[in-house]
């Protein structure tokens, strides 16, 4: 008896798998359309349609972006959220022990600094405190609790239990939504033609870092794997050429728009092949590598510089406030802090930078 009741379960999960799977095709099928309808009419434009791009096609089918909104790591991020907010004596606790032993070595900026901290994160959790205007270190524990709540998302959406067909072949999307970029500058005048190239030349930075990732992202090459050095090395040749394509913009339009659409094309078409370190034909090319360590650390230098730059705003907003003329509502201050940082960084950073931490939320495409 109680083996037919273990058949009965068995056959009858078997039968949920399999509609999930029915269903699951129906919805890639759905998600895949309009997607596949843009490669076709940009191969249409571009007069890529002696070109079928079969690879780019299935990899454009299994991407789901906007299909599977990851619900998953929205409820890990809320989660860790309010652990952070359960936690924030213990991290109180923490820091206040750290300002200790930093009094103990006779360290009085590092203990000042602790204890203020410290005391920052007892004013966030304290019950009865009224709303005032964001402090220097009311403003760096709600950083503090933001990185908490989003870096196990961060972390799960790149590797492990969060990776999806969205994370392995995002560098298809970027290419795609670059030759998009390519054919829309390409089918207006050069008198009106400025607003495009910007357009473009985004596009392509997006496709540089996608490719820079590509051995990362692919996930056919193991971390320690020799093969990632190889990788690396081909990514950065690849990078070189197409920043020599895209110069060609400037001084041969037409030519440099018929390179550039045809080797995002083999990139896009090669990387949904699996042939990571072999996404164009570099034997030929006399382009200088482009250094990604160079860039990685550009990019932190800027990121770091935009936070400094907000941190100094909010703290100097905060002090100014109570001093002008005109009463403001206690309410409305961390908002005007928090609006006037915000616009401080994006004009220092520009908005690539500031976008980055934009698509650190999870649910961005």
């Amino acid at each position: 008896m109680a083996d037919s009741r273990t058949d009965q379960m068995s056959w009858q999960v078997l039968r949920l798998r399999a509609r999930y799977r029915v269903w699951r095709r129906r919805a890639n099928r759905r998600a895949a359309e309009p997607l596949t309808s843009r490669l076709d009419a940009v191969a249409r434009r571009l007069d890529l349609e002696d070109r079928e791009l079969p690879h780019t096609r299935a990899a454009l089918y299994v991407l789901r972006p906007a299909a599977s909104f990851p619900w998953f790591l929205v409820v890990v991020a809320l989660a860790t959220f309010v652990a952070a907010v359960r936690l924030s004596p213990v991290l109180e606790g923490l820091v206040l022990s750290a300002a200790d032993r930093a009094a103990y070595r006779h360290l009085d900026v590092v203990e000042h600094f602790l204890r203020s901290y410290g005391q920052a994160f007892h004013h966030f959790t304290a019950e009865g405190n009224k709303p005032g205007p964001l402090g220097i270190y009311d403003f760096l524990v709600s950083l503090t609790l933001v990185a908490l709540t989003f870096l196990p998302a961060m972390l799960l959406g790149s590797t492990g239990v969060g990776r999806s067909t969205s994370f392995r072949y995002m560098l298809n999307l970027k290419v795609l939504t670059a030759l998009d970029a390519c054919a829309d500058a390409a089918e207006v005048p050069a008198v009106a033609r400025q607003r495009k190239l910007r357009k473009l030349d985004r596009a392509c930075r997006n496709v540089e870092d996608a490719v820079f990732g590509a051995h990362r992202r692919a996930g056919t090459i193991p971390r320690r794997s020799p093969r990632r050095a190889l990788a690396r090395q081909h990514a950065a040749k690849v990078v070189a050429i197409l920043r020599e394509q895209s110069a060609l913009l400037d001084t041969d339009p037409q030519r440099g728009f018929r390179d550039l659409s045809r080797t995002l094309a083999t990139i896009g078409e090669r990387y949904a092949a699996g042939r990571v370190g072999a996404l164009l034909d570099t034997d030929g090319s006399q382009a200088q590598p482009v250094s990604p360590i160079r860039e990685a650390v550009i990019e932190t230098v800027r990121l770091a510089v935009a936070l400094v730059v907000a941190t100094a705003t909010a703290a100097l907003t905060s002090a100014l406030l109570p001093e002008l003329p005109v009463r403001i509502p206690e309410q409305a201050q961390s908002w005007i802090v928090f609006g006037l940082s915000a616009t401080t960084a994006l004009l220092v950073s520009g908005w690539r930078v500031f976008s980055k931490i934009v698509d650190l939320i999870p649910g961005r495409k």
